[in-house]
């Protein structure tokens, strides 16, 4: 009989797609912000070997974080509702020679992206103030995203959806990726 070892809650917003991440990896790095990830404890199984934990860390999707011109003390968003800027962004190269991404604290991301670390994973919830998700990404320490490799394997995860608000969706979302996102390319 096949053994069945739940992953984490956190796997419910490991969301892979990777449609901005070419512009995080050309944008300036903000510095009004360090970047810190919240931590996540994986659960990885077999048969031969039983469950070993897994300490990982997760990071917030480029497309929800504060871009910024890096005036200091006179700051200005780079994108404004749900467009770009003009005055920085009339076209991408502009943008990024223009713009700062920040780094997300760990305050941020429980205060403004509404993760909080929970016991055997973490707690995602919506910020309805500023409209935020919180996609996230897996990391496999430092600036690598987590490889997945789930050919002829078994991959669970335990969500609790009863407080989920009618009309929110929660999801879980593989996509091919490189490891490295693509920096440098």
């Amino acid at each position: 009989a096949s053994q069945r070892c739940p992953a984490q809650t956190v796997m419910l917003c490991a969301s892979m797609v990777t449609s901005l991440l070419g512009v995080a990896t050309s944008q300036q790095v903000g510095y009004t912000h360090g970047e810190q990830h919240p931590g996540i404890t994986l659960k990885h199984c077999t048969l031969e070997e039983g469950c070993r934990l897994e300490q990982q860390e997760v990071t917030l999707d480029a497309q929800w974080r504060w871009l910024h011109d890096g005036q200091e003390n006179n700051y200005h968003s780079c994108y404004q509702g749900d467009t770009w800027e003009p005055l920085h962004c009339l076209d991408p190269e502009k943008c990024a020679t223009e713009c700062m991404m920040e780094g997300v604290s760990l305050e941020d991301y429980d205060k403004t992206y509404g993760v909080t670390g929970i016991a055997g994973g973490l707690r995602l919830s919506y910020v309805s103030a500023g409209s935020y998700g919180s996609r996230l990404y897996v990391l496999d320490g430092g600036n690598q995203y987590k490889m997945w490799k789930l050919k002829n394997r078994e991959f669970t995860f335990d969500v609790d959806v009863s407080s989920l608000t009618c009309g929110l969706n929660g999801a879980l979302y593989f996509v091919e990726m490189r490891a490295d996102g693509g920096y440098g390319q």
